[in-house]
């Protein structure tokens, strides 16, 4: 949908990045009362609440008339993603231990993965058939539906303690992250999980800038999404069972190392044909990355795991919240080519700095 949107809105590079600063901010701003209503309310209500968050915003572009309503829809669906995968990631904590984390969670990541693999398809169809307001309003009545599924079918992990204090809960939840983070091999995966954001969101948010140079149209756009979730769900359970019997950090690096490859590449097709293979790389990369979380829930004690995610998310969202505006602003000023260099060097740096880390 990005190419569209900057087509039709008339956006400018920076502008479409902080559409992605934007969803950053309300991401941010939800990962820590997501993670304190979800202890004090269950899972449930916080997995329903954010579809429904997330299928306003994206309902909401079909009614959109300039650059500032869409800046508003995409607060909406940054809190949507906040709440949704705050509490997703609490509930696969719920059911997993160490021994088994990066099993029970493949499910999950191949899961969205299968959704990636007909929607983008779907809707990059719709878009180009039906235009972008039919599109945004099927995908906001699929996330309603989505819902209510949520709310028919899922059992509850945890139960709910009503007497917790949300407001309270927001200093207890920084000072309970304290133990965690005294730990200074936590420390370093959280920030290698930081440039590992930066590097991500940074591409994303110029990846349909590339789209729009190479006059992709909007089913070429979803097939290409369609392609690397095709690629998620052939890799996932292989890097899956790698990391439970390598270790998550033996799978983590080289993924890093050839993601961050992927993104200085990037500038420089000039084609489908030469692109293709670079995503491809580039989502096998993403792949393996996904595990630096669970190496990071590994590393604390069971009763702090589910302190994680929430912890995890709100970190590297601020690499997220940076990067989107860094890199479009690099764009703007210096070209393309400039902002995906420093994406991908950023994450190669994080990586050898890793890997000595991981050596002492």
């Amino acid at each position: 949908m990005g190419p569209t949107l900057i087509q039709t809105f008339g956006m400018s590079q920076l502008q479409f990045g902080t559409l992605t600063t934007a969803f950053a901010i309300a991401k941010l701003c939800g990962n820590i009362p997501s993670s304190i209503l979800s202890e004090a309310y269950g899972r449930k209500p916080l997995l329903v609440g954010g579809l429904l968050s997330i299928a306003t915003g994206i309902a909401g572009v079909a009614f959109a008339s300039c650059y500032e309503q869409l800046m508003v829809l995409r607060l909406a669906v940054g809190l949507g993603v906040a709440s949704t995968f705050t509490s997703a990631g609490m509930y696969v904590t719920d059911i997993s231990h160490p021994l088994n984390s990066a099993r029970t969670r493949a499910p999950m990541q191949m899961g969205m993965s299968a959704g990636l693999l007909c929607g983008p398809a779907l809707g990059g169809y719709l878009l180009e058939h039906v235009g972008l307001c039919s599109m945004t309003l099927g995908v906001g009545a699929a996330s309603l539906a989505t819902a209510a599924a949520v709310f028919a079918l899922l059992p509850e992990t945890h139960r709910a303690n009503p007497e917790k204090r949300p407001l309270r809960g927001v200093g207890h939840t920084l000072r309970s992250w304290s133990p965690i983070l005294s730990g200074q091999q936590f420390r370093s995966v959280l920030g290698f999980g930081w440039c590992y954001n930066a590097a991500f969101w940074g591409a994303m948010a110029l990846l349909p800038l590339v789209y729009v140079d190479l006059a992709l149209s909007p089913t070429v756009v979803g097939g290409l999404s369609t392609v690397n979730a095709v690629i998620s769900l052939a890799v996932t359970p292989v890097v899956a069972r790698s990391a439970d019997h390598l270790g998550k950090m033996a799978v983590v690096l080289p993924g890093a190392i050839v993601y961050g490859a992927g993104i200085i590449l990037v500038p420089h097709v000039s084609s489908l044909l030469e692109l293709l293979p670079v995503l491809a790389a580039m989502q096998v990369g993403a792949c393996m990355c996904a595990q630096a979380q669970m190496h990071a829930m590994d590393l604390v004690s069971v009763r702090d795991r589910a302190k994680v995610p929430s912890l995890w998310n709100t970190f590297g969202d601020t690499g997220m919240l940076f990067s989107s505006f860094t890199s479009s602003l690099l764009a703007q000023a210096f070209g393309l080519g400039s902002a995906f260099y420093a994406d991908g060097v950023l994450l190669l740096v994080a990586s050898g700095g890793m890997f000595i880390m991981t050596r002492r």
